[in-house]
């Protein structure tokens, strides 16, 4: 039993380095911190206080196969983790496709704007709005996850501007025709794996009951970026919704210009409402941001957006971000900032909480 087994260890010793050169993995992630002070004028100082918060972190595994021709097949998994408190592992992305010189890239599996997977308004937003933590916790720029646009401010959420960064099931294709990059995503994101439902059987959205479609196009041209995108939600039920399964569809509109001393850049988006709140069946946010970069490795950053409310289209959240950045090298970043948010209310005082950020980042 012994000589099997030590033969077959040696089997795999010798075989492994052909497969590893022959598929190109690569084990890679990020470690995220940032330490956070928040001061609140709501009721009962809610959101006030000091806190060590993970940014975002994670660890994955990523590879590709050269199949000839110019093509490869490509594949990734992504797991979330929760730095602070060395818990919470999640799934961020997982996805398999292929990837052509002159075809693009078509990618099937659970999306973002991670890798080759693929996020069109998400990572089209994200490119026009500059930040200095990656769009993650305080400082984000872009917020992610149901393509909410007025975000509602908390202590948690304090980004304007929302778009679809993660869904289940989807399909993406993505290339480039020129100085014109154009990508593309649909996903079911009804309940994972559910069908028609039969007697005895569980109810809800079938996976296809739910699906979301998008599609982004990005014009390049020397220092200047232009592009639009555009976002459907569609239900095969005829139920009234509400929250962010109210949305029908969304645009948005991106500019940037590089002004060799600065970066401006803008995002704009109006989502359609299924179903009218407060008399409106529209909403909208946008975002101003601007990029100072001083020296190769020091740059400040600020940035202004505002939303309509999802709940009550004629309440904004409104957010001011100013912060300052230095790179120890192309992987190691520390910053700080200040986030000072506002959200309107039906009643009383605006809502205002103010957030000083000391964060540190470093990719491996």
């Amino acid at each position: 039993m012994n000589k099997k087994l030590l033969a077959a260890a040696l089997g795999l010793a010798f075989a492994a380095p052909v497969f590893a050169d022959s598929s190109n993995v690569v084990l890679y992630g990020r470690v995220h911190e940032a330490l956070v002070h928040s001061k609140s004028d709501a009721t009962g100082a809610a959101g006030s206080g000091t806190t060590m918060n993970d940014v975002s972190s994670r660890i994955g595994v990523k590879g590709s196969e050269d199949l000839g021709g110019g093509l490869s097949a490509i594949f990734a998994y992504e797991f979330s983790v929760a730095a602070d408190a060395n818990s919470g592992v999640g799934g961020r992305h997982s996805y398999v496709g292929f990837k052509s010189n002159d075809l693009g890239t078509l990618v099937f599996g659970k999306q973002d704007g991670g890798n080759d997977s693929q996020a069109p308004l998400y990572n089209q937003a994200s490119e026009v709005a500059y930040g200095v933590s990656n769009n993650g916790g305080f400082l984000t720029t872009i917020g992610g996850g149901s393509g909410v646009i007025g975000s509602g401010i908390t202590a948690s959420s304090v980004s304007v501007i929302n778009r679809t960064q993660r869904v289940n099931n989807a399909i993406g294709y993505a290339n480039k025709f020129g100085e014109v990059e154009v990508n593309v995503r649909h996903a079911m994101t009804g309940n994972n794996d559910q069908i028609n439902a039969v007697a005895g059987a569980s109810t809800g959205t079938n996976e296809n009951g739910a699906r979301q479609t998008e599609v982004a196009a990005t014009w390049h041209h020397g220092a200047i970026t232009l592009g639009g995108g555009y976002q459907d939600f569609t239900y095969a039920d005829n139920v009234t919704r509400t929250g962010s399964d109210n949305l029908d569809n969304l645009y948005q509109l991106v500019g940037a210009y590089d002004f060799g001393v600065a970066k401006v850049g803008l995002v704009y988006g109006s989502a359609k409402l299924r179903n009218a709140v407060a008399g409106d069946d529209r909403i909208a946010d946008y975002r101003l941001s601007t990029w100072v970069p001083i020296n190769g490795n020091t740059g400040l950053t600020a940035s202004y957006g505002r939303a309509d409310q999802l709940a009550d289209p004629s309440l904004k959240d409104k957010v001011l971000q100013v912060a300052a950045y230095y790179d120890f090298s192309k992987r190691t970043r520390t910053y700080l900032g200040v986030n000072q948010a506002k959200a309107d209310q039906t009643t009383g005082s605006d809502v205002k909480t103010t957030s000083v950020v000391l964060g540190l980042r470093h990719n491996f």
